[in-house]
Formats: structure tokens, C-alpha cells, sequence
């Protein structure tokens, strides 16, 4: 736990940057810029959409720290209790 959260944006940075790659690589298969194609790849790869969606929360909204994603521990090790 002790660097969650310097593994986590790196983590989430890599991810973001992989994206972006493929996004780009596909824009060159089509020969056309990003811009152009980009409402195209979205529909084409959802399943990186919602990653980039998860990325975009670690690195802007602090979704590094939500445990209950970033861990396989049991539901009720994370239950809030009172």
C-alpha cells in the first residue's frame, strides 16, 4: 500500500499512452488523422473505451484510491462498519 498510489498513475499512465497508440496506429491504417476517425475507433473498440473511461478516473478523480477496484480483497474486509 505504501506506493498505491505511485504504481497507480504509473500504471494508469502506461495504459492511457497504450490507448492513445492504438488510436493512433488505426488513424495511419486508414489514412487519415485522428481527428477524423476517432468516433469510428470508439465504436470499434468499446471494450478500450471504457479502459480509457477507468484510466481517466485513477489519474483525474482519484480513482487509485478505490480499494474495492484495486484489489481482490473479500467485500467484507472493505465494508464500511460502524
Amino acid at each position: 500500500m505504501a506506493d498505491a498510489s505511485r504504481a497507480g498513475q504509473g500504471n494508469a499512465t502506461e495504459t492511457l499512452a497504450r490507448l492513445f497508440h492504438s488510436a493512433q496506429a488505426y488513424a495511419e491504417q486508414q489514412g487519415q488523422t485522428l481527428d477524423a476517425v476517432a468516433d469510428a475507433w470508439k465504436e470499434e473498440h468499446a471494450n478500450e473505451m471504457k479502459e480509457a473511461a477507468l484510466v481517466m478516473d485513477d489519474m483525474v478523480r482519484r480513482g487509485i484510491c478505490n480499494v474495492s477496484r484495486h484489489t481482490k480483497l473479500r467485500p467484507e474486509l472493505l465494508a464500511d462498519r460502524l
